[in-house]
């Protein structure tokens, strides 16, 4: 079911952001279609194994569309904070264009994190995962992407 996203794909940077935020972030509501339930739920539990002292974990909606809200501000985010669709949405989303398929590639990213120690380590959240993420600058890329 994995579609194995590269690293060299304009939009991994964007992935792996989303991944971090996910494994970071404490009162998020992650909305996906029936079909992810259940590989999002074996994520979940991954992370109360990796993260035994964590005492919040992301609440599952069922929706159409994959997207991922912040319960609770934290880190100056709140609402919808990630969404994959082929439709831009607004500049203080994180935006993956293309089908829902690419959950499983956001899912498998936090495996590999939960892994390597995130979000406890330090450099371990890959490239660029001690800065500030820069949505501006992403879009020009992904706005530039042929559809998935």
């Amino acid at each position: 079911m994995a579609t194995n996203m590269r690293i060299t794909d304009p939009q991994w940077p964007a992935l792996r952001e989303a991944s971090r935020r996910i494994l970071r972030l404490k009162e998020i509501r992650i909305i996906i279609p029936p079909e992810y339930h259940s590989i999002t739920n074996e994520m979940i539990v991954g992370l109360g194994e990796k993260q035994p002292a964590r005492i919040t974990f992301p609440q599952i909606a069922e929706g159409p569309d994959i997207a991922v809200e912040m319960l609770t501000l934290e880190e100056e985010l709140n609402g919808r904070i990630i969404q994959i669709s082929h439709n831009e949405p607004d500049l203080d989303i994180l935006w993956i264009k293309g089908d829902n398929i690419l959950w499983i590639d956001i899912i498998d990213a936090c495996e590999e994190l939960l892994s390597a120690g995130y979000p406890g380590c330090i450099g371990c959240g890959g490239p660029n995962s001690e800065q500030k993420w820069n949505e501006s600058n992403q879009r020009i890329v992904t706005r530039n992407i042929s559809p998935r």
